[in-house]
């Protein structure tokens, strides 16, 4: 519609209290025509409010009465200050040179002669954020970094290290070797050759409104797949607990509305994955991450923020595999089977992931029966494993 200006110069407070926003240009829209703005920390320029003291930002988890009271508050104070600082802040060059920005970008790399780099399977990324030293900037210094090991797998290194007081996780990769992607193709599997699965399944993934770590550096060296060494870093998930350990202490699952909850969301981002040619192959509730607040506090903390994490092996394609759906649904289904889950239960699931009534959705397309029979399959074998 062409009124918007219109509504905007007759409006009081832009309100904008987002569950997911991935950016939510409209904040800048109002701060430029001088709109004091209520908004929330999911807003990816939300931290723009809070630059230009151009209005408020409510912290997550999300509070209705922190909103009623803050958007009281606003509607009581004079706003001509919000005014001033949100159009001067939107008078930078920066909101309105994102096209000269990448024609630099572009030239600056033809003329470098950067696309050497990418002829010899060199490349990396590294954001801001990281607050790396000029030494650490680099592939060899990033491959070089130490820390607290959290896992060691044959090619595969997981630390984790400090900058400025925030923790970041660096997944390293050193090459699987032809032995090992001999063994994947021969029992019909995909090897995972390096950290790239795990950068585009972190993008793609948040790009839909699924919540991941943030992405924050990604690297690679080499064109050999068997040598090839790379990296992906991603900003650490602090004060969180895995959904298995939430349920291993048998406090939630007495919560009902908890639980529910919980299903539900496991379900939507579920759906989600699926729907976009996005599957897992590791999609268990360990690798479902709640803030350990919430998780303490049960009812009443709402939206429940669930955070998908170890996405390495990871498959992208444009429609995702029946055969692949019905792996990722028994890998979920076996982890939760010494929960107390009730037949209600399941089938919030399954209503919920499909998007259909109970009954269609027990008929088509997912055949539940096969994700049963795989379920049990690893449970048995995991049972056996252990005795």
């Amino acid at each position: 519609r062409t009124d918007v200006p219109e509504l905007m110069a007759a409006a009081d407070v832009l309100l904008h209290p987002a569950y997911n926003e991935n950016t939510g240009a409209v904040l800048l829209e109002a701060m430029a025509v001088g709109l004091p703005v209520l908004t929330t920390d999911v807003c990816g320029y939300a931290r723009y409010v809070i630059d230009a003291g151009a209005g408020r930002v409510l912290q997550s988890p999300f509070n209705q009465q922190s909103l009623d009271t803050a958007l009281d508050a606003m509607l009581r104070t004079e706003p001509s200050t919000w005014h001033r600082n949100g159009t001067a802040y939107t008078q930078r060059p920066l909101f309105y040179s994102m096209p000269d920005k990448a024609v630099d970008i572009i030239e600056n790399n033809a003329s470098s002669g950067n696309h050497r780099g990418r002829e010899t399977g060199n490349f990396i990324y590294l954001s801001e954020r990281l607050h790396l030293g000029q030494a650490e900037a680099t592939l060899d210094g990033v491959l070089s970094l130490s820390g607290e090991t959290f896992r060691q797998a044959p090619g595969r290194r997981t630390l984790r290290f400090v900058r400025q007081g925030t923790g970041y996780f660096l997944k390293k990769h050193n090459g699987v070797g032809w032995r090992e992607i001999a063994k994947n193709l021969v029992s019909l599997k995909l090897p995972v050759l390096g950290a790239q699965n795990e950068w585009h399944a972190l993008h793609v993934l948040r790009r839909k409104g699924v919540k991941t770590p943030a992405p924050l550096g990604f690297g690679t060296r080499g064109r050999n797949p068997a040598r090839r060494k790379s990296f992906v870093i991603m900003e650490e998930i602090a004060d969180s607990i895995s959904l298995e350990q939430l349920f291993q202490q048998k406090g939630p699952s007495n919560d009902v509305s908890f639980k529910r909850n919980l299903i539900s969301m496991l379900a939507g981002i579920t759906r989600t994955l699926h729907l976009n040619g996005v599957n897992h192959r590791d999609f268990y509730l360990c690798h479902f991450l709640i803030d350990k607040r919430v998780a303490a506090g049960g009812p009443g903390q709402d939206p429940v923020n669930i955070i998908l994490i170890d996405l390495h092996r990871a498959q992208i394609r444009r429609t995702t595999p029946m055969r692949w759906i019905v792996k990722d649904l028994g890998g979920l289904y076996y982890s939760a089977m010494d929960i107390d889950l009730s037949r209600n239960d399941l089938f919030r699931f399954i209503r919920t992931y499909c998007g259909q009534p109970l009954r269609t959705a027990l008929e088509a397309p997912v055949d539940w029966g096969r994700v049963e029979k795989r379920a049990l399959g690893l449970y048995q074998s995991d049972r056996a494993a252990m005795q």
